[in-house]
């Protein structure tokens, strides 16, 4: 049993790693047009491999990882509080702060127009959806034992996430992109419990590799749910599909790598990587607007953002400073 804890770990970092690089392949490019640096064209033309499922596979190893049935709602609430939002109000707030003192703007006004743009987006969209459809989804286990239920409820939450989408509803603290990723949060714990037989597996990735060609060959407008939601109706089902499959893939890549120190190590610095990684994007890049952009040097500067931000994450878990990622 400890085995094969410490494998399902092991293989999960993996994923989670891989996931977390496509988080920095996919806001590099936006970042470099913004700064007007040139030269990340290529990382663009990779999106449609993993653009539609690698935000869902996040939610989805969430639910595969967490016990929903151990110790009270309240002690998981808290526990799920400190990991998900603690981290997200010291960085949101922190790093404007910081950057205000040290351009000398520290003023009143400064500091409460901060806190206002906080309060009124979230901060970090992805940790609020979690945190939201974590919450949501214990009081959907807790109410029932069956998984067929759940999975129905959870799908019921998706058609509410739709309807904020399509009648433009507010969306305070991203509880939309929450509803909408629900059932992979399910999915995931559904896949604790009960695994996938192999033939069902093969089935689905099957699916995914088809509908992913098929995509890339005929540029299906199929959307995705991020930070940004682009939905179609016509195409929300496929959508779906491979966001489900996509997870399965993942997951069933992750263990056929088995072992890679590499990944294993960003895997497990995902958290620091995803609050950092888009602050040294907007100041490292602006110095970069006059280089030419070769496909080496673009490998090596995403392994720079991907290794400044390990090195964040070894300091902030020492002692004086690991409360930053809720660990107190």
């Amino acid at each position: 049993m400890d085995k094969q804890k410490r494998e399902r770990i092991h293989y999960i970092d993996i994923a989670k790693g891989i996931l977390i690089i496509c988080v920095v392949i996919t806001h590099t490019p936006a970042f470099a047009k913004t700064y007007g640096v040139d030269g990340f064209q290529w990382l663009e033309s990779l999106r449609p491999l993993f653009n539609s499922y690698f935000m869902p596979a996040f939610f989805c190893i969430t639910g595969f990882c967490t016990n929903f049935g151990k110790g009270s709602v309240l002690s998981f609430i808290f526990k799920k509080f400190k990991t998900l939002v603690v981290p997200n109000i010291i960085v949101s707030l922190g790093i404007p702060f910081v950057s205000l003192a040290i351009h000398g703007n520290c003023g009143s006004w400064n500091l409460l127009q901060t806190i206002f743009d906080f309060v009124s987006t979230g901060g970090f969209w992805f940790l609020d959806a979690l945190f939201f459809a974590t919450l949501i989804y214990i009081y959907i286990y807790r109410c029932s034992a069956l998984s067929k239920y759940r999975l129905v409820v959870s799908l019921l939450f998706l058609v509410i996430g739709c309807a904020i989408y399509y009648f433009r509803l507010p969306n305070p603290w991203n509880i939309q992109q929450a509803l909408l990723l629900l059932p992979f949060v399910c999915m995931g714990h559904n896949l604790r419990e009960c695994p996938l037989k192999k033939r069902h597996e093969d089935v689905m990735l099957a699916i995914f590799l088809l509908i992913t060609m098929c995509d890339i060959i005929f540029n299906f407008p199929l959307g995705g749910i991020m930070g940004k939601i682009s939905l179609n109706l016509f195409w929300f089902p496929l959508l779906l599909l491979q966001s489900f499959c996509g997870a399965i893939f993942i997951i069933k890549l992750s263990k056929i790598i088995e072992k890679s120190c590499v990944l294993e190590t960003i895997g497990k610095a995902s958290l620091s990587i995803y609050l950092f990684h888009m602050y040294f994007l907007t100041k490292t890049l602006p110095i970069m607007s006059n280089i030419t952009m070769t496909f080496l040097f673009g490998l090596a500067y995403i392994s720079f953002i991907l290794l400044i931000c390990v090195v964040v994450d070894k300091i902030l878990n020492t002692k004086y400073l690991k409360f930053v990622l809720g660990k107190f």
